[in-house]
């Protein structure tokens, strides 16, 4: 009768066993399957929005596939970490040309993922001006205004999309290379043939052509024989 009893007792322990060994295997397997199927964290961020009362910038990121996971944000001047947060929301940021990195990191139990993105346009809105017409801006080119060859006028964006037509040497890219030819003699001076603006009224583009260009002939070319 005893011998009966140990022997079911002895079944009933190895049956336990099978099943926390079967339902274990069961969990491991899920735990993978889950793993496999996490996508790929991606940043996803709206335009910076300035604040003209503090001359600073808020910016709003958030992220995908990053359920189940604690996430941080840092806000990044190069690799200089400036802020960092676990919601994506930034305020007083100041205004910089080059723009920021923005990283994410990811943290799971059993792995951690970082993603990083650069976001530009935290440059201070240019106001709206009146519009500059061909003659005045070509005036201004020809007297070699100071404001001109420095990029600083009002009227100019940065970096204004410079078109030469009709010039028989190198053409200058940028507007104060046109100011430095004409004082130097290279240019008489210049016609100003189109301007383009942007909804703010600012010069974005700019065609012109030269008067009484001078141009050096080399000496090689006068011995010619034609």
């Amino acid at each position: 009768m005893k011998k009966n009893i140990m022997i079911k007792q002895l079944l009933l322990v190895v049956f336990s066993a099978m099943m926390l060994s079967f339902f274990g295997c069961q969990g491991k397997a899920g735990t993978g399957e889950q793993s496999s199927q996490r996508g790929e964290p991606v940043i996803i961020y709206e335009n910076p929005i300035y604040d003209e009362a503090s001359q600073t910038f808020t910016l709003t990121v958030s992220s995908d596939s990053t359920a189940g996971a604690n996430v941080t944000y840092s806000l990044l001047e190069g690799d200089s970490v400036i802020m960092s947060n676990s919601d994506g929301r930034f305020s007083g940021i100041p205004p910089f040309d080059e723009g920021y990195n923005v990283t994410l990191e990811a943290q799971w139990d059993d792995t951690t993922l970082v993603r990083t993105v650069h976001i530009m346009d935290f440059v201070v809105p240019r106001k709206a001006v009146e519009k500059m017409t061909n003659e005045q801006l070509q005036n201004l080119i020809n007297s070699c205004d100071q404001s001109i060859k420095r990029g600083t006028n009002e009227h100019l964006t940065q970096g204004v999309k410079l078109t030469i037509r009709d010039s028989k040497s190198v053409p200058p890219r940028m507007l104060p290379e046109v100011v430095t030819l004409i004082e130097n003699g290279v240019w008489k001076s210049i016609e100003v043939i189109n301007i383009e603006y942007d909804d703010n009224n600012l010069i974005t583009a700019i065609t012109l052509k030269p008067v009484g260009e001078h141009v050096d002939i080399d000496e090689d070319d006068e011995d010619l024989d034609y």
